[in-house]
């Protein structure tokens, strides 16, 4: 009998298993804020780029398991950040802290902030 094997290299997840990922404006002006922060407060265009480079990543990601990141209705005395659908983070690069929604019957994941993971992310829930 032989043995079948398996290439990850051939694995590739379909279109049908990927998300859409929404960011509103809020979440580009932030994109700029941080970029033009590290290039004109710290004198650092190169690793401006970088980190807005592994931001977006980071949010792209979502696109394939947007379920992995934590509970943050769990921690929220708010309540849910939209009624009937579970509030979301994401740690990126342990700087920032993706804040998100799945929309599962429209496979759409709606990234609502993009906060500093050293700010005090809670208070958008109180």
């Amino acid at each position: 009998m032989r043995a079948t094997i398996y290439h990850w290299t051939k694995w590739r997840p379909s279109s049908l298993d990927k998300y859409q990922v929404n960011l509103p404006l809020a979440i580009y002006e932030e994109l700029a804020d941080i970029r033009s922060y590290i290039r004109e407060e710290l004198k650092s265009p190169d690793a401006a780029d970088k980190k807005i480079q592994e931001l977006i990543a980071g949010l792209r990601s979502l696109e394939i398991f947007p379920e992995r990141g934590f509970n943050v209705d769990e921690r929220s005395k708010k309540g849910p950040l939209v009624p009937g659908q579970l509030t979301r983070g994401l740690p990126i690069k342990k700087d920032y802290i993706a804040i998100y929604n799945i929309d599962e019957s429209q496979k759409v994941v709606n990234v609502r902030y993009l906060v500093a993971s050293k700010s005090d992310y809670m208070r958008l829930f109180k």
